[in-house]
C-alpha cells in the first residue's frame, strides 16, 4: 500500500472517527448498563425504533427484566466488537496490503456480530412491545402494536453482505499470496 493513502486526510479522519466512536460506544454502553441495572425505571424511558415508552409500568416479571437486560447488553457488546474489528481492519492498512488472513477473520467477526446484534435488538424490542401491549390492555385500552418475531430482522441482510465481503477478501488474500509467491 502506498504511503499516499496512509498520509491522506481521509484515512486520518477515518481512524479518528473510529477511535472516538469506539470509546464513545464503550462509555455509553457502560452508562446504559449501570442505569438499567440500578435504575430499572429508566427502561421505560428508553426509545427503540422510534417508539417512546414513557408512562409504562415497570417490568411485571423478573424473567422479562433479566432477558431484556441481557439482550440489551449483548446487543451493545456485539456493536462494540464490530467497531473494534472495523478499527483493526483500518489500522492494519499501515502494514501494507489489506489482503491478510487477519483482516478476513476480522471481517467475519464483524459480520457475525452484526448478525447477532440484529437478533439481540429484536429480542429487546419484542419484550418491550409485549410489555406495552400488556400494560395498555390492563388499563382497558386497545394496543395498536403487537410483538412479532421476524425470521430476518433488520440488519441480517447487512450481516450477510459483510460475510460475503469476508469471503471476497479471503479470495483476494489467496490471489495476493499466489502473486507474491510467483514474483
Amino acid at each position: 500500500m502506498t504511503n499516499s493513502f496512509i498520509d491522506s486526510k481521509f484515512y486520518k479522519i477515518l481512524r479518528a472517527v473510529l477511535n472516538i466512536g469506539l470509546w464513545l460506544a464503550v462509555g455509553a454502553s457502560l452508562i446504559c448498563f449501570f442505569l438499567l441495572l440500578f435504575k430499572p425505571e429508566m427502561a421505560s424511558e428508553m426509545v427503540f425504533d422510534g417508539i417512546s415508552f414513557n408512562g409504562i409500568d415497570d417490568f411485571e416479571s423478573m424473567f422479562s427484566k433479566i432477558v431484556f437486560l441481557i439482550s440489551n447488553d449483548l446487543m451493545m457488546l456485539s456493536g462494540i466488537l464490530g467497531l473494534w474489528m472495523l478499527r483493526n481492519v483500518v489500522n492494519s492498512l499501515k502494514s501494507g496490503s489489506p489482503f491478510s488472513r487477519d483482516n478476513v477473520k476480522r471481517i467475519r467477526i464483524l459480520g457475525w456480530s452484526l448478525f447477532a446484534m440484529a437478533y439481540f435488538k429484536q429480542t429487546a424490542c419484542l419484550i418491550t412491545v409485549d410489555r406495552i401491549s400488556q400494560t395498555l390492555s390492563e388499563k382497558g385500552m386497545d394496543s395498536l402494536i403487537q410483538a412479532q418475531f421476524q425470521l430476518l430482522p433488520d440488519g441480517v441482510v447487512l450481516a450477510f453482505c459483510v460475510l460475503l465481503l469476508a469471503e471476497i477478501f479471503r479470495y483476494g488474500c489467496m490471489l495476493q499470496t499466489e502473486h507474491d509467491s510467483t514474483v
